[in-house]
């Protein structure tokens, strides 16, 4: 969902990140919001510390 050129600039600022962090996304049972359940999951693919419970 989030285009290149995105991702290449979150990517960057995640490389910055010296402490880990939260994504945490919340989520109703409507079909667009289903749609943007994946943006936080690509967020975190994007760090190279990936950090999970």
């Amino acid at each position: 969902m989030l285009n290149s050129n995105l991702k290449i600039q979150l990517k960057t600022y995640l490389e910055k990140i010296v402490q880990p962090i939260g994504v945490i996304a919340s989520i109703d049972d409507i079909d667009k919001y289903r749609e943007l359940q994946s943006i936080p999951q690509e967020i975190v693919l994007l760090s190279e510390r990936n950090y999970t419970d």
